[in-house]
Formats: structure tokens, sequence, C-alpha cells
């Protein structure tokens, strides 16, 4: 997985990348069933699950997914792009099994159509969030 000369930047990116190209390839997972987290929680804590909040100390103004947002009275920083896949994510599982409850064929053909539209965007946007590199600007 890794070679001896990589640093913790180079380790902790790669393992961003593996794990968004994995979401890439299955939508409808969440983080939580990527099969490496077995074997990489035993050694580190991985805060949101997510490497880039590992390496940048869980500070989203400095994270290149971080993106700013006015709140009452203060800017904050979130990851926009996160929460939109997490949305697909949670809409994509609801459809599969609204999907399994339909008997019309015609309802079903709309929703499997539906449901595809909504495996692409999931695909989309885990694509995206996996192509960050960790010297680009976000503001």
């Amino acid at each position: 997985m890794f070679n001896y000369s990589m640093n913790r930047k180079e380790k902790l990116f790669k393992l961003h990348y593996m794990l968004w190209d994995w979401l890439a390839n299955y939508p409808g997972k969440s983080k939580s069933h990527w099969p490496v987290w077995d074997m990489i929680n035993i050694r580190i804590h991985v805060p949101n699950k997510c490497f880039l909040c590992l390496y940048y100390d869980n500070d989203c103004s400095i994270c290149p997914l971080g993106k700013p947002t006015i709140g009452y009275n203060e800017v904050y920083f979130e990851c926009k792009l996160f929460g939109e896949w997490d949305t697909f994510i949670n809409r994509y599982n609801s459809e599969i099994q609204l999907l399994k409850r339909m008997l019309n064929k015609e309802e079903k053909h709309k929703q499997q159509k539906f449901i595809k539209e909504l495996r692409k965007a999931i695909t989309d946007i885990a694509k995206q969030i996996r192509d960050i590199k960790g010297d680009e600007y976000h503001g």
C-alpha cells in the first residue's frame, strides 16, 4: 500500500484517494463501509473518517475542501462537497427502499431512472472530493 519513502502527507493523501475511489465505485455505501478501516483504525484515530481532517488537524479553514459559510454574526468553514455527497447518499438509499416496495412497472421504471441519476451524482461528487490536491487554494 505504501512505500517507506512516503512522508505523512503523501500517505494520508493516498488513503484519501483510495477511500474516495472506493466510494465512487460503490454509490450507496458510506465511508464507514470501506473495508480498509479494519486495518487502519487499530493504529490511528481518523476524525470524521476523513484523511484530510487528520492531515489538517480538523481545521476546515485550511483544508482544500473547506468552504466559508456565513452564519449568524460569524463566518465558519465546512466541507460542502461532503455534505452534498452525504445528502445524495441518504436520498439514494431511501429511493432504493421505495423502489423495492413499488409494484407498478411504469413507476418502477421512472424510479430506476431517478436512482441512476442519483448514482451518477454520487459518483461525480466522490470523484471531485477524491481529486482535491493538498496545495489547492480553497478561497
